[in-house]
């Protein structure tokens, strides 16, 4: 480190300035600190849910959606506000098991997933999958 700094280091930023005797300091820049990378919420959404219960909620204004395992309701909330424009009466997260899957001797089990119950302020709907 000791020679990088005599690299890049001039003689005039540390030198005694021989009127008053003082060291001059090299001027300030402004640090510009890296913005934190945006959460990208594409990532948080995967997919809705498509199915005779979710179909029955979306009557109620309550949209299903299967959602990545690390997110959150306030991630969950952002998401559906910046996909659909708009903004979330309520959120609920439920963990949903896997299933026990045996083929031939061998027994093994699907991986649990996430799942995310989006309730819609009253008058406002999203279009997730029409005709279905």
């Amino acid at each position: 480190m000791g020679v990088l700094k005599k690299i890049f280091k001039s003689e005039d930023d540390t030198s005694a300035d021989s009127k008053t005797g003082s060291i001059k300091e090299a001027p300030l820049t402004a640090r510009v600190a890296p913005s934190a990378p945006k959460a990208l919420f594409n990532d948080v959404l995967l997919y809705p849910v498509i199915s005779e219960k979710a179909s029955l909620l979306q009557s109620l204004n309550q949209y299903v959606f299967a959602v990545k395992q690390t997110a959150n309701k306030v991630s969950i909330a952002r998401a559906v506000e910046k996909a659909y424009g708009v903004k979330p009466a309520a959120v609920r997260v439920i963990w949903v098991d896997g299933k026990k899957r045996v083929r031939g001797r061998r027994q093994g089990k699907t991986t649990d997933w996430k799942k995310a119950v989006v309730t819609l302020p009253a008058g406002k709907s999203i279009t997730i999958a029409e005709g279905v």
